[in-house]
């Protein structure tokens, strides 16, 4: 045995006899049932490719809306293209997300952003936030009263809030006018959301070009 080395016998029967050792996690049965079962992950993943179909297919009928052809966009805004993405990890759920028409730059944003949140459901907003809503908001926060039923406003103060079961997000017809404008010159954004809970899949397209144009309607 050489100098100075304790045997790895020994280093076992230490670690087993004190408190050092770590602990490890425990799996229950159906955690472990869900590790393995590959044709889970096999769903998911056939799931997320007809979302993103899907999501192409608006995208194409947003950008085909006669509202989209007549509106004046904010200066930058890609409304010919725009972007589907995706993610594991927003409060815990995966999400696929379209952003078109889009424009995020340092100084302003302008989105119209259709969300699908795994385990809860798919929603769309429209965002706007610097320059462009210096130029919007006046105009917006009058066509706010009444507002639509079923159009949420975000109140917090953190533009990218996506949960609208949020007590941050209120129905945009219980606000003023003034609050909308106090709220959009504070924060330095406007938030406009509505729930699609458990929509016809059939009709969802159809869904989100109508509140596409509603919104836009409300800018003019």
């Amino acid at each position: 045995m050489q100098s100075g080395r304790v045997p790895n016998r020994i280093l076992r029967y230490i670690c087993q006899s004190c408190s050092c050792m770590p602990d490890f996690p425990q799996f229950d049965a159906a955690e472990k049932t869900l590790m393995f079962d590959a044709g889970l992950f096999e769903r998911k993943r056939r799931v997320n490719q007809k979302i993103f179909e899907l999501f192409e297919n608006i995208r194409l009928a947003l950008k085909d809306s006669a509202q989209h052809k007549q509106f004046l966009f904010p200066e930058g805004t890609d409304y010919t293209t725009g972007k589907i993405a995706q993610g594991e990890n927003y409060l815990g759920y995966p999400w696929v997300m379209l952003d078109f028409p889009r424009c995020f730059k340092k100084n302003a944003m302008f989105a119209y952003r259709t969300m699908f949140w795994y385990g809860h459901y798919f929603s769309v907003s429209l965002l706007i936030s610097g320059d462009h809503l210096s130029t919007l908001l006046p105009g917006l926060a009058s066509k706010l009263r009444p507002a639509p039923d079923g159009l949420l406003f975000a109140t917090h103060g953190d533009a990218w809030c996506h949960d609208l079961d949020a007590s941050t997000f209120l129905p945009a017809n219980q606000l003023s006018t003034a609050a909308i404008m106090e709220h959009g010159e504070r924060h330095g954004y406007i938030k406009l959301s509505i729930k699609l809970d458990e929509p016809d899949m059939k009709k969802l397209s159809e869904q989100v070009v109508a509140h596409y144009e509603m919104l836009l309607q409300l800018l003019l």
